[in-house]
């Protein structure tokens, strides 16, 4: 299938650039394809099991009341499942997996976010509840695939919601330093005010900022909570519902925009 070659390059805040090779509509859906077999499989062979056990259950000579109640029981089980399955294969693959499920990986594609850096778990869940609305009509995927095309980064809805985009692992490489600012724009911190947080925390900050892509999600996850809620109520003027790194990204970003600022002569 011929695939229509397109690249990303992204500006760092460090003045890095990065640039990737965007994975095409047709090298993502022959991977969503395959992803879907695998899906199928697996709720076929959970299904499989599920009603040999409730064959098992009948065959038991069971009162009637029990069948019945043991049944609905077994029944609610298959609907779990498959939910599970379908809607977590791609979560927990892509979460824990650096953005690659199966078919990605056959395929040597990842989601990765949209300013280069590792899925979040966050994002990881948004494009994923998302898909359901790309697969619309099934199984021809026409929201998914009009999304895709009229997107100059190939992205479909549950892309744009997300933030992320889908690169061939090739061309792929996570910045060198975790002090991307993907989150806020420089303009915006401008009327916080770090000055209770002290050099030794700004190292701190920094510190994580730049360990983070090293980190487990579950792990980064949780630091970031812990290192963000011992420094948040230290900056006045911030919103209060920013993301963990979005804050702790925007008091780096605030330090470095205050010490190029001209000082005022006495």
């Amino acid at each position: 299938m011929q695939d229509w070659e397109r690249r990303s390059k992204i500006t760092t805040p460090e003045s890095v650039t990065l640039d990737f090779q965007l994975a095409g509509p047709g090298t993502r859906f022959l991977a969503l394809f395959l992803d879907l077999w695998i899906v199928m499989t697996l709720m076929t062979a959970i299904t499989y099991l599920l009603a040999m056990l409730i064959s098992l259950v009948f065959a038991t000579g069971l009162t009637s009341d029990t069948d019945e109640l043991v049944g609905a029981i077994l029944f609610s089980l298959i609907i779990v499942a498959q939910f599970l399955i379908f809607f977590g294969y791609w979560f927990v693959l892509e979460a824990f997996q650096g953005g690659r499920t199966l078919g990605k990986r056959a395929l040597g594609i990842r989601a990765v976010m949209r300013g280069g850096y590792p899925l979040t778990l966050s994002a990881a869940l948004i494009r994923n509840l998302v898909r359901i609305v790309d697969m619309i009509p099934p199984p021809y995927f026409a929201v998914g695939l009009i999304s895709m095309s009229l997107s100059r980064d190939y992205q479909r809805l549950g892309d744009l919601a997300a933030g992320t985009i889908v690169v061939r692992d090739r061309s792929y490489r996570a910045p060198a330093s975790g002090l991307y600012f993907a989150g806020l724009n420089p303009a915006h911190v401008l009327h916080w005010d770090t000055s209770a947080i002290s050099n030794a925390d700004l190292e701190l900050i920094r510190r994580f900022l730049a360990r983070r892509t090293q980190l487990r999600p579950g792990a980064r996850y949780s630091i970031g909570i812990r290192v963000a809620g011992r420094f948040r109520q230290k900056v006045a003027g911030a919103d209060p519902n920013l993301p963990p790194e979005v804050l702790l990204e925007g008091i780096v970003l605030e330090r470095q925009a205050r010490s190029t600022r001209p000082t005022r002569a006495a």
